[in-house]
């Protein structure tokens, strides 16, 4: 097996890893918030900002390294040379190569729009509105908790 493509199952596998690990602790924090309501504290929400920033200061380092690994890749040009030879080819049939950039281009612009309106969501409070939908829905409507 090639370094690179080494390189990326590790990142795949990492993924993968990250993906568990935030399942475990949504979990987790749902079992041990029915516990204290349960336990005589009915009207405390189960899922707080602390509780949160608890839970994912755990999956914290996994990011970090998700992060890192990703970047070392976009620095030394790692890819997978099989799915990029596919889509390439898909691409040369049916647009020409400055569409193709254009395309790339727009892509990564959504991208970023996408990433700042994330973080200016974080900022704004709109995570715990949407917490606290989402949570209303599970308990009302779907039946949990």
């Amino acid at each position: 097996m090639s370094k690179k493509r080494v390189f990326l199952t590790v990142q795949a596998l990492l993924c993968i890893l990250i993906a568990a690990v935030l399942a475990v602790i949504t979990v987790r924090t749902f079992i041990e918030g029915s516990a204290w309501q349960a336990a005589g504290h009915p009207s405390d929400p189960i899922f707080t900002r602390e509780k949160a920033g608890q839970a994912l200061m755990t999956v914290l380092p996994l990011f970090c390294i998700s992060a890192v690994m990703t970047i070392i890749g976009l620095v030394k040009g790692i890819k997978d040379v099989e799915t990029k030879a596919v889509r390439t080819e898909m691409s040369i049939q049916h647009t020409s190569p400055e569409a193709a950039k254009r395309r790339i281009l727009v892509r990564r612009i959504l991208l970023a729009a996408a990433i700042v309106f994330v973080v200016l969501g974080m900022f704004n409070g709109s995570m715990k509105d949407v917490l606290v939908k989402a949570i209303k829905i599970c308990s009302e409507c779907i039946g949990l908790g």
